[in-house]
């Protein structure tokens, strides 16, 4: 079950000031990197696309029952290393969206 949907949710995350809590171990994990306050390596051999938000097209908006669909992407879409891209965790976590909690955007871990 993701944290969104938890009904101990409310014990992870404070609405008033918009934030989610994380153990630190769990954080160091995901990261792939003991010290938080240097870049990670752990993806630099595939790299992840800044938004993963996929969107299908209908070719032939006109007769939805018989187009076909091209599947796209946001455009501002563009292949992220986080080593170059990210200075530390904080910026990782705030800014990379596959390390965010799914359904939890507008908060801050």
């Amino acid at each position: 079950m993701c944290l969104s949907c938890s009904p101990d949710q409310p014990k992870f995350t404070n609405v008033v000031e918009g934030y989610v809590r994380v153990c630190e171990s769990l954080l160091r994990e995901f990261y792939g990197n003991d010290d938080m306050s240097m870049p990670t390596e752990a993806f630099e051999e595939c790299g992840a696309w800044n938004s993963p938000n996929q969107i299908l097209i209908p070719n032939n908006p006109s007769n939805r029952a018989t187009t076909t669909y091209t599947l796209s992407t946001d455009e501002n879409d563009r292949l992220v290393f986080p080593k170059s891209e990210f200075a530390n965790a904080e910026a990782f976590f705030n800014g990379f969206a596959q390390a965010s909690i799914p359904f939890m955007g507008a908060y801050q871990i």
